[in-house]
């Protein structure tokens, strides 16, 4: 046991056992006690003829309600004290009862801050699973096959056609919207992008899907004849292309169904 323990326990023991050590003193402590209370007689409860017990007389509460004026004030006090102690024990009870309020905001708020963060982690896991899905798509694209050169393969290569033809350039208009085909097709897994192929290869990968080829050879003329002939094309060649262009994609889609 630590000294500092042991001086505390030696403490207390003398501290208990004093009152013991007093009384071992004394030669008959009952008699001792007995001469005491008769010397005094002040004790209404004690009765020392008869060395025993006396009863004592309490007033009832009819007495008490007869009392004099100044003990009914110090009733009214009494009641005035009794009630602000029930006022005092009903405040606390208040409180607690808009602690609780506060309480259950706090596990709300806690609630709604879980379940935010729950929705925003699946929406950032959908967006990054898109954006992974994207990028896949970009990695199996040959995109040095495309007669233009793009960053990405989700470049919008039908928009910089129509910038170029709204210029007045149809023939290097025509290179981006071909590229646009090509790309589109390899998309709907109808042909495979592939840095030395030919036109005319990717023409008999379509050839199963007349609809697509016969619009597509016709575009395959017009951008031959644009990149490989190194002359100015036609307007109505590029035109008639470009009207063409959404029942191009709406072919694709439904070969692909």
């Amino acid at each position: 046991m630590p000294g500092s323990i042991k001086t505390v326990v030696g403490v207390w023991l003398i501290v208990l056992c004093a009152p013991v050590a007093g009384l071992a003193g004394i030669d008959d402590p009952v008699e001792s006690g007995r001469e005491a209370l008769g010397e005094s007689g002040n004790f209404p409860w004690y009765d020392a003829k008869a060395d025993d017990v006396r009863p004592v007389t309490v007033r009832g509460a009819k007495e008490v309600k007869g009392s004099s004026g100044s003990e009914r004030g110090r009733g009214r006090e009494g009641e005035e004290r009794e009630r602000g102690r029930s006022f005092r024990v009903r405040s606390p009870s208040g409180f607690l009862a808009g602690g609780a309020i506060v309480a259950w905001i706090v596990v709300g708020l806690i609630i709604a801050a879980l379940v935010g963060t729950i929705l925003y982690a699946i929406l950032q896991g959908d967006g990054l699973e898109r954006k992974g899905k994207t990028a896949k798509e970009s990695a199996g694209v040959d995109l040095e096959a495309l007669p233009v050169p793009v960053a990405a393969a989700d470049s919008d290569l039908l928009a910089e056609a129509r910038r170029l033809y709204e210029r007045g350039e149809f023939a290097r208009a025509m290179i981006y919207l071909y590229s646009h085909m090509l790309l589109r097709l390899d998309r709907g897994h109808l042909i495979r992008l592939a840095k030395g192929k030919t036109n005319r290869q990717y023409l008999r990968e379509v050839r199963s899907r007349p609809t697509v080829a016969s619009f597509f050879e016709s575009a395959m003329h017009a951008f031959e004849a644009a990149f490989f002939g190194r002359r100015e094309l036609p307007r109505d060649d590029f035109e008639t292309t470009w009207r063409g262009i959404d029942d191009f994609h709406r072919s694709i889609d439904e070969a692909r169904a």
